[in-house]
């Protein structure tokens, strides 16, 4: 009897997270307890809801009129719940073009039309055009891929002007003095 051999292979991080269904919804504020699209794209590591509301723990105070800059976006999720809180502006930034999408049809979901500005480039190039336009947010988010390094201001620059900064998996050593690795002041030059 003739054997059939099964052939598997190793499923890299990244597609575990795509082959999953999530349920994210939004923890608090005008949309709470809203559902959003949720299956992400490969490549992307969607936050928990338990996650989100530690998070908005900590920046609760300062959201209400802020400009909110949510780098490495994903799904966006971070940066509705920021609008859903009250934030004047959120700058959602991801170069994950199927990631942009769900960000957009998320914020169609739940009616906002306004508010908002999707940058679907590399974090570093979408600084760079804050920079020169002369944006300055109140609240900045930073959530890289685990194994994405180099990702933040070579040399510590500080060009951009924040008041309050939240690190999510960025190594210490890359942060060069310029950010705080939880919310807090910034600290840049």
């Amino acid at each position: 009897m003739p054997r059939i051999a099964r052939i598997t292979r190793k499923v890299a991080p990244h597609e575990q997270f795509a082959a999953q269904t999530w349920v994210m919804r939004i923890i608090s504020g005008r949309f709470k307890s809203r559902r959003l699209k949720a299956t992400p794209p490969a490549g992307i590591r969607p936050t928990s809801d338990k996650l989100k509301e530690t998070i908005f723990n900590v920046l609760h105070p300062t959201v209400e009129g802020a400009t909110f800059f949510d780098g490495c976006a994903g799904m966006g999720s971070i940066g509705i719940e920021a609008l859903s809180r009250g934030a004047r502006r959120v700058y959602f930034v991801e170069q994950s073009r199927k990631a942009c999408q769900i960000i957009r049809e998320n914020l169609q979901l739940l009616g906002i039309e306004g508010g908002y500005k999707i940058l679907e480039m590399d974090l570093i190039k979408a600084l760079d055009l804050c920079i020169r336009d002369g944006v300055h947010f109140d609240i900045a988010f930073l959530d890289p891929p685990y194994e994405r390094t180099g990702i933040l201001w070579p040399g510590g620059t500080g060009r951009c002007r924040i008041k309050e900064a939240a690190v999510g998996s960025a190594k210490r050593d890359e942060l060069n003095g310029g950010v705080p690795t939880t919310a807090g002041r910034w600290a840049g030059r």
